[in-house]
C-alpha cells in the first residue's frame, strides 16, 4: 500500500507540474498596451486579443466612479490637471501620473476565461466586479470623447495585482489580472487626490514674482527662463534694475515651490473674507507663458487658533483655503525689504569679456590697459609709450572687485555726491568690452560697451562706491580701493624680457669680486667655450650648469615690481651678481641680424644668509623688481668644476 500510494502521489505531482508549465508557456505576462487594442470607437481590431495603444498625450480626461462617489480629472490648456467633479481643486500630480501610467504601462499577469464567469464558477461579487463593488474608470480624449472604459475589482491573489474587465468590449467578457494594484488608491477620500504642493509651477518656470507686506511690495523679474540662456534676476520694484542676489532668489523660490500643504481648511470657494490687517504676507507668481496675466496669488492669514503652528493660505486661482506651516509664512514675511534680495557683491563684471581698463587715481598714475589677442599692454594716460602688462593682474583685480562685499546699501538716490566723496572720486575704473585691432587702433569707449566704477574716500576712512548711471551708493571695506595699483610700474607683466637659447651668442657671469666667467656659444652646437681673466677654461666648464643659466635667462619672472627705493638702489649699487648676455635679434626685412646686449643685476633684499627675495634690475626695462631667490641661485651657480 505504501508503494502504491507513493507512486500515485508521484504521478499526480508530475501531472500538475506539466500542466503548470504548459499553462505558463501559453500565458506569459504581457504589457497591457500589447494586449488590448481599441480604435476610436472602441471596436475590436484583432480577434485573438485586443490592445490599448494609448499615450499620455492622447488623454485629456479621466472619470472615476465608485460606490463612494465620483471624481473627474481634466487636463488644462497649460498641461496641468484639475479635479472637475467631486471636489473642485488642482489635482495631485502623483495621482494623475498613477492613472496615466496604469492605462499606458500596466501588465496583464493572467486571464479568467469568460466561460468561467458566465457559468458562475467565478462570481463577479467574489472578484469585486459587481455593480456595488466595482470601480469604473473612463479615459477620455481632450475633447471629451471616450478612449477606453474599464472596471476595477478586488485585489487578486497574484501579488500586487487586481481584477480588471473591459465592459465596452461586448464580444469579449474575459477578466484580466492586472498589475499594479490600484484598488486601495482608487478608494481614497476625495481630498487625497488634491494637489498638496503649495505652488502650481516649479521654480524654474517662474519669470516674475512679487512679495507684499502691508503697503510695501517687492517685485523681482527676469527676461528669460530658458535653461541654456536664463537671464539674471533683477529687482523691478521699488528699486528698478537693482541687481538681485541670484542664490537668495533661488532659495526663496525653492522654499515656496517646494512647500507642501499640511491640510485643507473647511471652507470652500473663496472662503470667508478676512480683515486686510490680518494678512501676514502675500506672494504673486507669473510663470513663463503667462507673463501678462494677473498672476497666481497666495495670501497668508493667521490660524484662528492662537496655539496653532499653522497658517491659512488662500490661493486666488484654486479658490480654496488650506493650511501650511506657520514657520514657512514667517520666513516669507522676513522678506520685508528689497535689500533682502539685493546682491551684496560689489562687482558683476566678466573678466573674460573686458578688453580695456582705464584707471584714474588721485596721487598716483592714471593709466590705460588694453588687450590685443591674448596679450595686455599698459600706458600712462596722455602718452603712447606702451609697455607689456600683466593680464593676470587685471583678471585678479576684476575677480576681487566681484567678490568684494557690500557692507551697507548707503543710498538709493545719488543726491549729494559730496556726502560720500563721489564728487571728486579718489579712484575711477572704466571697464569696457570690444576688440582692439592694434594698440594704435583701440576700440572706442561708449556707453554701450563700458561700465564706470567710482570710489569715494571720506576723512573718516569710510569708502563708498557707485556705478555711473546708477543711483545706488554702497559702503565697502577700505581694502577694496587698495586692490588697485597706483603706479604704472606695478601694472607691468611679471615676465621679464627673454630670448631663446638658439639666439644666445655670449654670456658673462660676475659673482662679487671674483673674475668674471665668459661663455661663447659654439656655432651649430649646444656647447660653450669659456674664458676667465683672458685664459681659456673650457676643459673646466660645467656644461649642464651653463645650459641651466641660458635656459633660466629665457624664462625669468619677477614676483612684483617696486618703485626705486633708497634700500633697493643701495643694494643694487654693490651688484654682487651680474649676468650679461649677447643675443641675436630676428632680422627685419633685408636687414642683417642685430646683436643686442642686456645686463641683469641682482642683490639680496635682506642681510639674511638665504634671503627669500632679491632685488633685480634689467637693462631693457626701467625700474626695480623683486625675484625669487631660487631663480637667482640658478643664475649664480658655479660654472667651473675646479679652479684651473
Amino acid at each position: 500500500m505504501k508503494l502504491r500510494t507513493t507512486l500515485l502521489l508521484f504521478l499526480l505531482t508530475a501531472g500538475l507540474i506539466t500542466y503548470v508549465l504548459l499553462h505558463e508557456r501559453r500565458q506569459p505576462p504581457r504589457d497591457l498596451a500589447g494586449f488590448l487594442l481599441f480604435d476610436l470607437e472602441g471596436d475590436i481590431l484583432r480577434d485573438e486579443g485586443v490592445s490599448l495603444e494609448i499615450t499620455p498625450d492622447e488623454i485629456g480626461g479621466i472619470d472615476v466612479k465608485s460606490a463612494g462617489g465620483q471624481l473627474a480629472f481634466r487636463r488644462s490648456e497649460d498641461g496641468t490637471w484639475e479635479i472637475a467633479r467631486g471636489v473642485k481643486d488642482r489635482a495631485s500630480r502623483e495621482s494623475v501620473k498613477l492613472l496615466l501610467d496604469f492605462v499606458t504601462k500596466a501588465r496583464i499577469l493572467d486571464t479568467l476565461d469568460r466561460d468561467e464567469v458566465r457559468s458562475g464558477k467565478v462570481k463577479e461579487s467574489t472578484i469585486g466586479l459587481d455593480d456595488s463593488s466595482a470601480v469604473e474608470i473612463t479615459y477620455r480624449r481632450p475633447g471629451g470623447a471616450r478612449l477606453v472604459e474599464l472596471k476595477v475589482g478586488r485585489t487578486a491573489p497574484l501579488g500586487k495585482a487586481m481584477y480588471v474587465q473591459f465592459p465596452d468590449v461586448k464580444t469579449r467578457e474575459d477578466v484580466y489580472i492586472v498589475s499594479p494594484d490600484l484598488r486601495d488608491f482608487l478608494m481614497q477620500p476625495p481630498d487625497e487626490f488634491r494637489d498638496r504642493a503649495l505652488a502650481k509651477y516649479p521654480a524654474e518656470r517662474i519669470r516674475k514674482f512679487a512679495v507684499k507686506r502691508g503697503e510695501g511690495e517687492i517685485e523681482i523679474s527676469r527676461e528669460s527662463t530658458n535653461e541654456t540662456d536664463a537671464t539674471p534676476w533683477v529687482i523691478s520694484r521699488p528699486l528698478p534694475n537693482a541687481r538681485a542676489d541670484q542664490a537668495v532668489v533661488k532659495d526663496f523660490l525653492n522654499m515656496i515651490t517646494g512647500a507642501k500643504l499640511t491640510g485643507f481648511a473647511p471652507t470652500t470657494g473663496s472662503g470667508t473674507a478676512l480683515p486686510a490687517g490680518q494678512i501676514l504676507a502675500e506672494v504673486t507668481f507669473w510663470p513663463d507663458g503667462a507673463y501678462d496675466r494677473k498672476g497666481i496669488t497666495l495670501t497668508f492669514f493667521p490660524d484662528p487658533d492662537p496655539a496653532s503652528k499653522e497658517a491659512i493660505c488662500r490661493d486666488r486661482e484654486r479658490k480654496v483655503e488650506f493650511k501650511v506651516e506657520r514657520e514657512l509664512v514667517d520666513s516669507i514675511a522676513l522678506a520685508d525689504s528689497p535689500n533682502t534680495f539685493r546682491d551684496r557683491q560689489l562687482g558683476n563684471i566678466d573678466p573674460d569679456k573686458v578688453a580695456t581698463l582705464e584707471v584714474e587715481v588721485v596721487n598716483g598714475d592714471s593709466v590705460g590697459l588694453y588687450r590685443v589677442g591674448d596679450r595686455w599692454a599698459v600706458r600712462k594716460k596722455g602718452t603712447e609709450d606702451f609697455q607689456a602688462a600683466s593680464g593676470d593682474l587685471v583678471e585678479k583685480l576684476i575677480k576681487a572687485l566681484n567678490a568684494a562685499e557690500i557692507l551697507e546699501f548707503t543710498s538709493d538716490s545719488l543726491m549729494d555726491k559730496a556726502i560720500c566723496g563721489l564728487d571728486q572720486p579718489a579712484l575711477t575704473l572704466t571697464f569696457a568690452t570690444g576688440k582692439h585691432a592694434s594698440l594704435k587702433q583701440p576700440a572706442p569707449l561708449t556707453t554701450d560697451n563700458s561700465r564706470i566704477l567710482r570710489f569715494g574716500v571720506m576723512p573718516t576712512g569710510k569708502v563708498y562706491a557707485n556705478f555711473a548711471g546708477e543711483p545706488f551708493v554702497y559702503q565697502v571695506g577700505p581694502e577694496v580701493a587698495g586692490l588697485v595699483p597706483r603706479q604704472l610700474i606695478r601694472w607691468r607683466t611679471l615676465q621679464l624680457p627673454g630670448f631663446g637659447r638658439m639666439n644666445l651668442r655670449a654670456l658673462r657671469q660676475t659673482l662679487g669680486a671674483a673674475p668674471a666667467v665668459e661663455l661663447k656659444a659654439e656655432a651649430n652646437s649646444f656647447t660653450w667655450t669659456a674664458q676667465r681673466a683672458g685664459e681659456t677654461v673650457t676643459p673646466f666648464l660645467n656644461q649642464p650648469a651653463a645650459e641651466t643659466l641660458a635656459a633660466r635667462l629665457g624664462s625669468l619672472q619677477a614676483t612684483s615690481w617696486q618703485g626705486e627705493s633708497d634700500a633697493s638702489l643701495r643694494a643694487l649699487a654693490l651688484a654682487p651678481i651680474v649676468i650679461e648676455a649677447a643675443y641675436e635679434a630676428p632680422a627685419e626685412g633685408t636687414e642683417a641680424p642685430k646683436v643686442n646686449q642686456v645686463r641683469l643685476e641682482f642683490a639680496p633684499m635682506s642681510t639674511e644668509e638665504r634671503a627669500p627675495l632679491y632685488y633685480g634690475r634689467h637693462s631693457a626695462v626701467p625700474g626695480v623688481f623683486l625675484i625669487d631667490a631660487q631663480a637667482v641661485r640658478d643664475l649664480s651657480a658655479q660654472l667651473l668644476k675646479t679652479a684651473p
